[in-house]
């Protein structure tokens, strides 16, 4: 075991980056991993909460994050078996595992062919918010539905022009490595949101430090153009 304050900054932000994703993204696709572990269970006996946990972490590296080496994933996964107090079902993971990386062609046949037959499963959401999409909007546009749903949101970033210029915003975010994307949109002026991919946590950025930038959606501005508000006028919330 070692202490997470001892690792290099860019370490430690892969770490919380990847567990962040992992945790997420295993919440996000539940329905669908636990449809393929119960593919792999031999009767109706359930496994321990653990174990399913364990085999979402490694189903979720496999199929979903398509970032993790299989042979990775599976390693780590056992061995965070056997760290945890799961020794015993560390083979048993080990296999359900090992069988789906060697499957891997037919199972994203499998995943895909789920999408289209039994939509709720595919996209992972649960039956009876898909019958109600599906009623209201039908089902193709519900598969889109789940589908965008499903897709992790992008980052925003507006520059704060009271403490820089858009022109040291962008070449600071150039110098950090931040991959930078300008958002258009009718009620967005110009250069005034950005999405952006980081390298590391936002809070290690000199840019976010300086308070050269801070996080907005784009949707947020639309209200503003909405209500038009005039000088002298004032807002009450009720």
């Amino acid at each position: 075991r070692h202490d997470a304050k001892e690792w290099p900054c860019s370490h430690r932000c892969l770490g919380r980056a990847m567990m962040k994703e992992i945790v997420v993204g295993c919440v996000r696709w539940k329905e669908l991993l636990d449809h393929l572990v119960k593919l792999k269970q031999k009767g109706s006996k359930r496994q321990q909460p653990g174990v399913r946990v364990l085999l979402r972490i490694g189903l979720y590296q496999l199929f979903i994050m398509d970032k993790v080496p299989a042979h990775a994933a599976v390693d780590s996964t056992v061995e965070l078996a056997k760290r945890t107090g799961l020794k015993q079902q560390s083979g048993f993971i080990n296999a359900v595992l090992r069988g789906y990386a060697r499957e891997e062609e037919e199972t994203r046949a499998l995943i895909e062919d789920l999408q289209d037959s039994q939509p709720h499963i595919g996209w992972s959401h649960p039956e009876w918010l898909y019958k109600i999409w599906a009623k209201r909007f039908g089902a193709e546009a519900t598969k889109a539905l789940m589908k965008w749903n499903n897709t992790p949101a992008p980052n925003f970033a507006r520059v704060n022009k009271l403490r820089c210029s858009v022109y040291d915003a962008l070449k600071t975010w150039e110098e950090e490595e931040v991959l930078t994307e300008e958002v258009k949109r009718d009620w967005i002026d110009e250069k005034q949101l950005y999405s952006i991919r980081v390298p590391k946590a936002l809070s290690e950025l000199q840019s976010f430090q300086s308070g050269f930038f801070y996080m907005q959606d784009p949707s947020t501005l639309l209200s503003v153009q909405t209500l038009d508000p005039k000088p002298g006028l004032s807002l009450e919330c009720q």
